[in-house]
């Protein structure tokens, strides 16, 4: 018999909004009632479980109440059919990938340290196969702790300000691409080679030549 899968905090919080199948809207649910159901649910003012970018939110048109300050209730307000269009992941793909492990800092999906996200290795969102969830491959996505998610994000967003891509000699490295060059082409290729694009192969290809001398 299988692992029985344990859940997400999506799941968690639909199971308490129960939308409409057809609409996709739900009744008002309080913080209170969330958390009295789910304590993992329980959040700060940045909802980490209903972010912009966020499972539930691709899917969803979240509300929350008060619109400003300390959140009280929300609900869903019918399938978000044109916001963060372009971000949908595949739901089997999805699963797999939060599965694994943070490829920068090796913590564990089931670990005590925070949930790990699916990361779109393009940080622009630009690919159209990618944008596409029938095209959709695991190779498109790779799991990255929450934090690390949100450094990678802010590098992309400068990256995609100035046209310069991310440096690895800054964390070190002896090179600072894979390939390319300092400005992003703007393509969707562009991203490909740089260290956040996937680290876990900037880190096998950069270390290949490396061999361990024992004293």
């Amino acid at each position: 018999m299988g692992k029985k899968r344990k859940m997400s905090k999506t799941d968690m919080a639909l199971a308490v909004f129960k939308p409409d199948p057809a609409t996709g809207i739900s009744r008002v649910v309080t913080k209170k009632e969330m958390i009295k159901a789910y304590p993992e649910l329980d959040h700060a003012n940045g909802w980490d479980w209903g972010r912009y970018d966020s499972p539930l939110a691709q899917t969803y048109n979240l509300e929350r109440f008060p619109s400003k300050g300390p959140i009280t209730a929300y609900r869903l307000n019918g399938f978000n059919s044109a916001k963060h269009l372009n971000r949908r992941i595949r739901e089997d793909i999805h699963k797999e990938i939060i599965s694994q492990s943070c490829v920068v800092t090796g913590v564990d999906a089931d670990g005590s340290n925070g949930r790990i996200e699916c990361d779109h290795k393009n940080g622009r969102y630009n690919n159209p196969e990618v944008n596409e969830v029938s095209t959709q491959s695991p190779n498109d996505f790779q799991p990255l702790h929450k934090n690390v998610n949100t450094i990678k994000r802010e590098h992309c967003k400068r990256c995609e300000q100035t046209g310069k891509r991310f440096d690895a000699k800054n964390l070190g490295f002896a090179v600072s691409w894979l390939q390319g060059k300092a400005e992003h082409s703007g393509n969707f290729d562009g991203c490909v080679g740089c260290y956040w694009y996937d680290p876990k192969e900037f880190h096998l290809k950069v270390s290949s030549n490396f061999t361990y001398k024992q004293k």
